[in-house]
């Protein structure tokens, strides 16, 4: 199978580029469940010259039943980031 990486990368930077025109002011919240596309969020920050960075992550847990007790078994983090006030 092909991979689309590089079309996904110039898709993502055509994106950021016409909100950024469209309103330079804008705030884009990205939500990321891989370190890699963590990574590329703050390479496209840095790219258009965001001054605003916030990063969050949250974790959630499913509960699993052993016996009478309950055990929290903890899912993947899912990383949020906000981007805002592109410097010009």
């Amino acid at each position: 199978m092909k991979s689309f990486g590089f079309l996904f990368v110039w898709n993502k930077l055509l994106i950021v580029k016409l909100l950024v025109e469209k309103n330079p002011q804008v705030r884009i919240v990205i939500n990321c469940i891989t370190l890699e596309t963590v990574s590329e969020a703050l390479e496209t920050a840095k790219e258009f010259g965001f001054e605003e960075n916030e990063i969050v992550q949250l974790g959630a847990a499913r509960s699993k039943a052993i016996g009478r007790y309950h055990m929290m078994m903890g899912e993947n983090p899912i990383y949020i980031i906000t981007l805002q006030n592109p410097g010009k």
